[in-house]
C-alpha cells in the first residue's frame, strides 16, 4: 500500500500538494514517478513546517507532551511484557503512528467508537496479558490528561503492542 495514504490521515494539505508537485515533477520532465515519491514531498512539507523559527511555544510543549507520553507508554509496554522494544522495527513504528494519532484524536476531541468496539472483548480474552498492559496504559491517559480510553482505543493498542510482542517472540 502506497505511503501516501497514511499521509492523507494526518496531513491531508500536504499530501495534496505532495501529489500536486509529483504531477507537474512528470509533466515538465517527461518521466514516470512512483506514488511514493508524492509522499516524501509532503513530508518535506511537514518538516518544513515544524522547523520553522515562526513556530509557536504551545506547538512545541504539544510536541514535548506527546514525546513524554510516546516514552511513557513503551516503559509501561516493556515493563508490563518484559521485553526491550526494538525502536527501529516496522511494528514500532507502527505503535508510535496509532499513538500520533491517538493525541491527535483526543486534541480535538474525537474518539473511535464503533461497533469495533465489540471486537475487545474476544482480544481481552484471547490476549489477557497484553490487555492487562493495555489497562494500565489507560489508567495512565485516565491520570495524566482525564480521558477514558474507548474500547475501539483499546483494541487498537491490542493489536499493535500483540504485533510487538510477537516481533519478540513472545
Amino acid at each position: 500500500m502506497p505511503l501516501i495514504y497514511e499521509v492523507e490521515q494526518s496531513f491531508p494539505s500536504e499530501a495534496k500538494l505532495g501529489r500536486y508537485a509529483v504531477k507537474q515533477i512528470e509533466r515538465r520532465f517527461h518521466i514516470r514517478l512512483n506514488q511514493n515519491e508524492a509522499s516524501g514531498i509532503a513530508m518535506g512539507f511537514v518538516n518544513a513546517r515544524y522547523n520553522t523559527k515562526s513556530r509557536t511555544d504551545v506547538t512545541e510543549d504539544l510536541q514535548r507532551q506527546y514525546d513524554e507520553i510516546l516514552e511513557d507508554t513503551i516503559s509501561i509496554v516493556e515493563d508490563e511484557m518484559g521485553i526491550m522494544i526494538e525502536r527501529d522495527s516496522f511494528n514500532f513504528a507502527r505503535y508510535c503512528s496509532h499513538l500520533m494519532y491517538l493525541l491527535n484524536r483526543i486534541a480535538s476531541q474525537q474518539t473511535l467508537d464503533s461497533d469495533n468496539g465489540i471486537m475487545y472483548l474476544s482480544m481481552q480474552e484471547e490476549f489477557p496479558k497484553i490487555a492487562a498492559c493495555v489497562d494500565q496504559i489507560a489508567g495512565y491517559f485516565h491520570r495524566k490528561l482525564k480521558i477514558d480510553l474507548s474500547k475501539e482505543e483499546k483494541l487498537y493498542l491490542i493489536l499493535h503492542i500483540n504485533r510487538i510482542c510477537t516481533k519478540e517472540g513472545l
